[in-house]
């Protein structure tokens, strides 16, 4: 095991090659690059637009605050773009890909990988305002991919939600099949004091005309708000009568 520091430079740091020793690398500030290299790495871009790539094994990447773009590599990989408008890639195998906030697009490659716009990250440092007019793009790649939309009824851990902000924060799914992917929704909307949490049902429907990208919308509507139904994501190249609300492919949590 190795503990690699950088400065509070822009830093190029890379773990060991050819052995399975796990290397932790922190970037601190900085616009940094950090390499893993083969064992079951972890790194920490910090601040700055950081460039992260595990390599080998099944690396922890985490890009910090700053626009950062984080490759997996071989393995099954945890990615976190954490803060800023941050570029995941999965790349091979199943991965499990976190945006954070901002405006992220998630690519998880091959593999049956879980896809998240907008999670909390493993970055541990000051609090930050969760964000508004957040587009996440997601895509799954090949294999059976999971995309998980609890956000779209509250928050996920130190993320976003996609509520309260009209047809300007939602995520796109790029290729989402309902032959072997699956959506997580949030059943309970918990964006606020658990003497507000509320009933949430979702319905299907055209995307918005005024968008560039068109497809299926997700729309959800909370017990507490009746008749106003809030857009979560859209589902590009599909048509509300090829998806159903109802279906094995949507599943719901509390």
């Amino acid at each position: 095991m190795a503990t690699i520091e950088g400065t509070f430079s822009d830093d190029k740091l890379s773990g060991n090659i050819d052995t399975a020793e796990s290397d932790f690398i922190y970037g601190y500030d900085g616009n940094d690059k950090l390499y893993g290299r083969d064992g079951d790495d972890s790194l920490w871009g910090g601040n700055g637009n950081d460039r992260l790539k595990g390599d080998n094994g099944n690396d922890l990447l985490d890009g910090g605050y700053g626009d950062d773009t984080v490759y997996g590599g071989t393995g099954n990989d945890t990615l976190y773009g954490f803060n800023g408008n941050d570029i995941l890639f999965g790349d091979g195998n199943n991965d499990n890909l976190i945006g954070g906030f901002g405006n992220d697009v998630l690519d998880g490659g091959e593999g049956n990988d879980i896809i998240d716009g907008a999670g909390g990250g493993a970055y541990i440092g000051s609090s930050v305002s969760r964000g508004a007019n957040e587009i996440d793009v997601l895509t799954g790649g090949a294999g059976a991919d999971t995309f998980r939309l609890e956000g779209g009824a509250g928050r996920d851990g130190a993320g976003t939600s996609y509520r309260f902000a009209g047809n300007n924060d939602y995520a796109l799914i790029t290729d989402f099949n309902p032959l072997e992917d699956t959506i997580v929704l949030r059943s309970i909307d918990t964006s606020g004091p658990s003497f507000m949490q509320t009933q949430v049902t979702y319905s299907l429907g055209a995307a918005p005309s005024d968008l560039l990208l068109q497809g299926t919308g997700i729309y959800a509507e909370f017990a507490n708000n009746p008749g106003t139904q809030e857009l979560i994501a859209i589902l590009h190249g599909t048509t509300p009568e090829s998806v159903n609300i109802g279906g094995s492919y949507f599943k719901y949590v509390s």
